[in-house]
């Protein structure tokens, strides 16, 4: 569905597939969205129209985030990785694989680092993705059992927090470290 804010109405609806997460781009007037379970949908925000499709071949998306700083966007897979879509240039320009686990989830991000951190569920790992390079830079174990949840970054100390799913505990890594 498309939303006019201004007069509360719904402008456009349409059976078009299974959307699981999206974003807006204020720079390109642009949507991303992760489309069904292998493509991420480019949509301009003026007409509402679609732009492009990127298959991604990958199956099933658990998560996805958007980098002001970047300006790129990063879709996780259950089991496979993930992709990492360049905004400026519309194209999707670099694969990562999961470090260890499934179930990718939480996202924060370190600016300054330019890195970009994401949990797992499943198995209480980080993976921190180098922003500039489009690479995995490396991965902290931040829970001995289970999983991590929701992850924060605190710019004042160049720190990332995560919870430990499996005692409810908190996990501390040093950002500027990896």
């Amino acid at each position: 569905y498309v939303i006019d804010c201004r007069s509360d109405s719904i402008i456009r609806s349409g059976d078009e597939g299974e959307f699981t997460s999206f974003f807006f781009d204020p720079r390109v007037n642009r949507v991303y969205a992760v489309y069904g379970f292998q493509t991420v949908a480019v949509i301009d925000g003026s007409s509402d129209s679609l732009l492009k499709l990127m298959p991604t071949g990958h199956n099933e998306w658990s998560s996805a985030y958007y980098s002001p700083t970047e300006n790129k966007f990063y879709v996780l897979d259950f089991d496979q990785g993930g992709a990492i879509v360049d905004c400026s240039r519309d194209t999707l320009v670099s694969y990562f694989g999961k470090a260890v686990g499934d179930l990718f989830a939480p996202f924060c991000e370190n600016p300054s680092e330019h890195e970009v951190y994401c949990g797992d569920f499943e198995h209480g790992v980080v993976t921190i993705l180098d922003g500039r390079g489009d690479s995995t830079k490396a991965s902290v174990i931040a829970s001995e059992r289970y999983g991590v949840g929701p992850l924060l970054y605190n710019a004042l100390s160049n720190k990332v927090y995560t919870l430990d799913l499996d005692v409810g505990g908190l996990s501390v890594i040093n950002a500027g470290s990896s």
